[in-house]
């Protein structure tokens, strides 16, 4: 189930634009905003913002596979 769950996670992250995919990726290795913001050289506004859209965009792809 894990492998299942990992595999489909995977795919939505790839549709992503490349700050969303990091941010998100940063926040799952427990990153704070501040230190995604350092290690990715933007804004902590633009943190916040680009994980909130991509894990926006990857709830909407799950609804839509789900249907």
């Amino acid at each position: 189930m894990n492998q299942e769950l990992w595999e489909v996670a995977h795919d939505y992250l790839e549709k992503l634009p490349e700050k969303q995919r990091q941010v998100i990726l940063l926040s799952a290795l427990q990153f704070s905003y501040a230190e995604m913001a350092e290690v990715l050289g933007i804004e902590l506004a633009d943190v916040k913002r680009s994980l909130f859209r991509g894990r926006q965009k990857m709830r909407q792809l799950w609804r839509e596979e789900s249907q």
